[in-house]
């Protein structure tokens, strides 16, 4: 779980700055500990996710809707996100970037390794 931050020459960071990075930090924290309600207690009703190849996922609902599918399959999540710039103005703000996410094994393929062989041929009973 990282974030990276821009490189040498980059102007001081607000307070409003700071607590964006902060929060992003937060939000990693959660993905990785697969934390759905803490999740939604950082996102508004109104909010957008714009997933690349996949349809806008709209307000708060939507959101947890999406992680309660998306975090069972796997044991472990690891995020790392790259904001390229954080704007703030006033009463609004925006961050935007990159993220990449690194899902860990899958729970069916360890559950699969742990499965007993069935017995393909069965005896007849005596």
């Amino acid at each position: 779980m990282s974030i990276e931050t821009a490189g040498p020459g980059a102007l001081p960071r607000t307070d409003d700055e700071q607590a964006i990075r902060k929060l992003t930090q937060d939000w990693l924290a959660a993905v990785r500990a697969k934390d759905i309600p803490r999740l939604a207690g950082m996102v508004t009703d109104d909010a957008v996710f714009l997933p690349p190849g996949f349809p806008p996922i709209r307000g708060k609902q939507a959101v947890e809707a999406m992680y309660q599918s998306f975090f069972p399959p796997f044991r472990s999540l690891e995020q790392t996100v790259c904001l390229e710039e954080v704007q703030v103005a006033g009463d609004w703000a925006f961050a935007w970037g990159t993220r990449e996410v690194r899902p860990g094994p899958s729970v069916r393929r360890r559950a699969d390794r742990n499965a007993r062989p069935r017995n393909e041929h069965p005896q007849a009973p005596a």
